[in-house]
């Protein structure tokens, strides 16, 4: 029986590493590091998001900029995703992302770990959250 090759790149163990701009990849978050800007997030939100992940529910890639082998940030331009992110982090699955062009002259900026990021406890956000997004679980 063949095996086709995935349609993506695996990020992380690949030597040398490997990236297609535009393209679907993987990061696998314990391999390289991945920054946002948000400190926090709702600990019943993330909660939901590990629960689909572990029950194989396929979540939207998440964009990011790539400026070395090993560090990427979220884009600023999109949706974040810095949930999605601390929920992979959290299982260990990887993450999928589009990795877009990083503009010139684009610093890193300061940013803040994803692995970082703090849970908080949940002021209702949840509840409202599950009313507009019945995905979460």
């Amino acid at each position: 029986m063949m095996t086709e090759k995935p349609a993506f790149l695996y990020l992380g163990k690949v030597e040398p590493p490997t990236v297609m701009t535009g393209e679907t990849n993987f990061l696998d978050l314990n391999e390289v590091e991945l920054y946002g800007w948000e400190t926090f997030k709702n600990a019943m939100l993330i909660d939901s998001m590990v629960r689909g992940i572990e029950a194989g529910d396929d979540f939207p890639p998440v964009h990011v900029n790539r400026f070395s082998d090993t560090e990427y940030r979220l884009t600023v331009s999109r949706d974040g995703g810095h949930k999605r992110a601390v929920a992979h982090y959290i299982t260990g699955r990887p993450l999928k992302v589009k990795i877009e062009e990083t503009p010139p002259g684009l610093g890193i900026g300061h940013p803040y770990p994803i692995k970082d990021i703090l849970l908080v406890d949940d002021q209702g956000e949840y509840e409202a959250t599950k009313m507009i997004d019945p995905n979460y679980r």
